[in-house]
């Protein structure tokens, strides 16, 4: 096992194109790290610099102690595991997983006992004589991962694994892959556009935008604390509401309403005189005919669609302030927000008008040019009138 360093890591295509642009991301040893982001975002690009399949334009890569820019992928010491599989059809799992070993010229006896360990760690022992086009697809990723797991390299690194598999599967594989690095202590690099694996699987995040790493933390750090706009509006699901809003004299205005007039938002707030966008979790609303105590601000929608999931409620309304662009990228969100809600009670009915409340200390506030987080109440106040 080894860490892995990417120390100014930038990758520019000869076109001009800027696919990572200086990356520095430390990852200790044993630590299961996400790299998420949309597509497009260099997350992928990042993973295989570090396997060596794509050469570095600028920058370092260090695993364990040595740099790796210059060495050959197959001298790396890393596995990768693919959303493809990458199994051989007319092998049997078996063969498949000793592969390696054998390319290794690695004893018979050894390539056995690597075979048979990985077999029993991820529940493989009764298909070793099966081809691929017998198995399922998790139990194909199994073997992709049986096929890693027998090298014992320093690292793992995953290019959305399980991209391929049915929801039901996907969530028994985040399972598998949890266990086996409980197990095995393999430092492991992630890389994903889902945020339920992102948010599941990870000891750390990094999210990454347009080759950038824009935040790193623990999944709840991320959620709770966005760095910025666009962290705060990828990661949850359904995703932050934002509005537009303004900062001025330690007073909070939420803009864009139907009359024009805005709405104030209670208590006190620091920060220089400027254009925000003012965000809130889906969770963090209430509905109620009247504000509670402590509830800051208040919005009245006409309620478009209910969702009921059983243990929670999707309602999603219509208001005017909540067509953003977020830091300057139209994500499509429209003029809709979503409230969520334990499940149960009397719901709204779609066409309903309903008021919707929350606090000071949920909302988060993020400069409208930068979308970086400015704001956090000073203390919070009862609504404006």
């Amino acid at each position: 096992m080894a860490s892995i360093r990417f120390d100014g890591v930038t990758k520019r295509y000869k076109d001009g194109t800027l696919a990572v642009d200086d990356l520095r991301l430390d990852i200790p040893d044993g630590e299961f790290l996400i790299l998420v982001g949309p597509s497009g975002c260099g997350k992928t690009t990042a993973l295989r610099m570090l396997a060596g399949l794509e050469e570095i334009s600028e920058g370092e890569i260090v695993l364990g102690d040595r740099v790796i820019n210059d060495v050959e992928p197959g001298d790396r010491d890393v596995a990768m595991i693919f959303q493809n599989y990458a199994l051989f059809p007319h092998m049997t799992v078996y063969d498949n997983m000793a592969f390696p070993l054998r390319m290794r010229r690695v004893a018979k006896k050894e390539v056995a006992e690597g075979v048979r360990a990985a077999a029993q760690l991820l529940g493989l022992g009764e298909l070793l004589r099966r081809r691929p086009n017998q198995l399922s697809g998790g139990q194909r990723q199994r073997v992709a991962m049986g096929r890693a797991i027998v090298r014992q390299p320093a690292a793992f690194l995953m290019d959305e694994p399980l991209s391929n598999l049915d929801a039901k599967l996907r969530t028994q594989m985040r399972g598998e892959l949890a266990r086996m690095h409980r197990r095995l202590g393999t430092t492991t690099l992630y890389v994903t556009h889902d945020q339920t694996e992102a948010m599941t699987l990870g000891s750390r995040v990094a999210v990454m935008r347009n080759g950038i790493v824009q935040q790193v933390g623990a999944p709840q750090e991320l959620y709770r604390n966005p760095a910025n706009a666009f962290v705060a509006r990828f990661i949850g699901s359904p995703p932050m509401n934002v509005m537009r809003g303004a900062l001025e004299d330690g007073r909070l205005r939420v803009t864009g309403q139907e009359d024009g007039a805005g709405v104030d938002v209670g208590g006190r707030w620091p920060g220089q005189t400027r254009e925000v966008l003012v965000g809130i979790r889906p969770e963090d609303w209430r509905l109620g005919a009247e504000p509670a105590p402590g509830e800051a601000l208040t919005l009245r929608g006409e309620v478009e669609v209910v969702e009921e999931l059983g243990a929670e409620t999707i309602v999603y309304f219509r208001h005017a302030a909540a067509a953003v662009d977020v830091a300057g990228e139209d994500d499509g969100i429209g003029e809709t927000f979503a409230a969520r809600s334990e499940g149960g009670g009397r719901l709204p009915a779609p066409g309903d008008r309903v008021a919707f409340h929350a606090s000071a200390s949920a909302l988060h506030v993020f400069d409208a040019g930068t979308g970086e987080a400015v704001a956090a109440p000073l203390h919070a106040a009862s609504p404006a009138a």
